[in-house]
């Protein structure tokens, strides 16, 4: 009974009635755990077996309880998400900002002033995309490889 409770008090839900779609997400969960090698065959066709008889939340969450949550790789893909979109705004704005000081050079003349912005701001537009090609290698890796790869 002691579980039960537990269960109940940690998910703050697990009284409430689960519904097709949360079976279907749980599923789909399993279903990755299993080609992740977490999960057997066997077992996935268990716990697929529970959850699809699973008429709470808290009998969805037992399902699952012992595999970990994936909560932390939906972060990283919306953090990776987000950093395409910053390096695309760093792009741009030094394509604007050094086209526009290249073209007041064109038009004053002289020695090559704009040199003092493109030169630093290219490199660390180098080291952002560099950043960013890692992010986007490291999440295109299976879960094993990575932790192999990052250390223990």
């Amino acid at each position: 009974m002691a579980n039960v409770w537990q269960e109940i008090v940690r998910s703050g839900h697990a009284h409430e009635r689960a519904s097709d779609s949360e079976r279907e997400h749980v599923i789909a969960e399993l279903r990755l755990h299993c080609a992740e090698g977490r999960l057997g065959a066997d077992d996935l066709e268990d716990r697929v077996g529970r959850a699809m008889q699973a008429n709470t939340r808290g009998e969805l969450d037992a399902v699952r309880s012992d595999l970990p949550s994936l909560a932390g790789r939906r972060r990283f893909r919306s953090f990776v998400r987000f950093q395409r979109w910053l390096l695309r705004a760093h792009a741009a704005t030094f394509a604007v900002v050094n086209g526009v000081l290249v073209g007041l050079w064109a038009i004053v003349g002289g020695p090559f002033w704009p040199a003092f912005s493109l030169v630093p701001w290219a490199a660390v537009l180098g080291m952002h995309f560099a950043g960013y090609r890692a992010l986007r290698r490291r999440l295109a890796l299976p879960a094993g490889r990575q932790r192999r790869l990052l250390g223990p």
